[in-house]
């Protein structure tokens, strides 16, 4: 059976401080983030999104978003909602939200909660919290990587993979897990029926958060009309691979 996607907010600020740290470490099983970002979309805004993966472990779930801005004592909520299947038993939840903040240079630090069967699972990065810059828009340190290794960037940002005349180009964010890598994109303009695959080739990095920043640039046919693609990582002997699941991601003129 499909799970519900249900999504709510949690607790006061109060209640959360005392079950954040009684909260006993996730499994990989049951809770693990993919991938989050920030971004400033006019000054003091704050956009916080990404993506977290969990096991469906039952029909009524709630996965939130625990943050808290400079390490300050006032953490804060925000829900997360369905977004598809992955791959097994597991789901992926996406949040999404605006908040205003008082310091575009400093920080956010967050932690992933998942409620289901009356029984609470953590991602808090095995007890450090995880920590994203609030920096100059679109910098790598505005990014983390959780298990998903290798992360497209589809709109907004300067990052995203874009179409300029008939040159396909654009800019792969990757963690650092291990060396060598390869780092390919595979696009398509007539459906699949052929293909073609471009090798990215890395631009910056490591920087202190453990991602790097690849690029690539192939040639479109003249005449295109809609353009698909996934990008896939291998290294250490494991494929990590970014199709938007399984809906890849498009491209118009």
């Amino acid at each position: 059976m499909k799970s519900k996607k249900i999504s709510s907010l949690m607790f006061s600020v109060v209640m959360f401080a005392a079950i954040f740290i009684a909260a006993p470490f996730a499994s990989a099983a049951q809770v693990e983030l993919m991938f989050a970002k920030s971004s400033f979309s006019t000054p003091n805004v704050v956009t916080l999104t990404g993506l977290v993966e969990v096991e469906n472990l039952g029909y009524v779930k709630e996965i939130t978003f625990h943050y808290t801005f400079d390490n300050g004592p006032n953490w804060e909520n925000a829900p997360a909602s369905y977004k598809a299947q992955t791959h097994g038993n597991k789901e992926a939840w996406e949040f999404s939200f605006v908040n205003y903040h008082y310091n575009m240079s400093g920080t956010v630090t967050f932690a992933i909660k998942y409620r289901v069967n009356g029984q609470d699972y953590w991602d808090n990065n095995h007890g450090k919290n995880y920590e994203m810059k609030l920096s100059e828009a679109y910098h790598p340190l505005n990014y983390i990587i959780g298990n998903a290794g290798v992360k497209v960037v589809p709109y907004g940002s300067a990052y995203s993979p874009h179409v300029i005349g008939n040159v396909f180009s654009g800019y792969i964010i990757v963690k650092d897990i291990g060396s060598p890598k390869t780092l390919e994109v595979y696009y398509t303009t007539n459906n699949w029926s052929l293909s073609s695959v471009v090798s990215a080739t890395k631009n910056s990095g490591p920087y202190s958060n453990g991602l790097e920043v690849w690029h690539f640039s192939a040639a479109l046919p003249p005449g295109w009309a809609k353009l698909q693609y996934k990008v896939s990582l291998g290294v250490n002997n494991i494929i990590y691979t970014d199709d938007n699941f399984g809906a890849y991601y498009v491209i118009y003129p």
